[in-house]
């Protein structure tokens, strides 16, 4: 004796039915969460490698970067140098002013006694 429903089919059918159709649900779910896992597996990998090159791109900075101390001792250096140069340059230029006026003073010179050599040779001439 088994007991039915008013729609016509018996007790147990109705349990197989309602089983079958949770375990497709079940089947469904897990299926469903597989892929979900599957899709977090391959984010995480793609995360990982992007992270990777990043730390890649940091380590090749870290290596080939100059530290700032290094850097500023560098400029302090190169400071000084330029401020050497200068002091040179401005002692220089005294020294080549006095040679240019020495220069000068002796072309004025030689003028001077060329026209004086002139005008000599000319009143020598003049008195004849």
């Amino acid at each position: 004796m088994t007991p039915s429903d008013p729609g016509g089919i018996s007790l147990r059918e109705y349990v197989e039915r309602v089983l079958a159709e949770r375990d497709l649900r079940y089947m469904q779910m897990f299926r469903s969460a597989g892929e979900a896992v599957d899709k977090a597996e391959s984010a995480l990998r793609e995360y990982k490698a992007l992270a990777n090159e990043f730390r890649g791109t940091l380590k090749d900075q870290a290596v080939n970067f100059m530290p700032r101390a290094e850097a500023e001792n560098r400029f302090m250096l190169q400071a000084d140098r330029i401020r050497s140069l200068e002091l040179a340059e401005r002692a220089g230029e005294g020294g080549s002013k006095a040679a240019k006026e020495a220069r000068s003073n002796s072309q004025w010179l030689i003028g001077l006694v060329v026209g004086i050599a002139i005008a000599s040779f000319g009143f020598y001439l003049s008195s004849k």
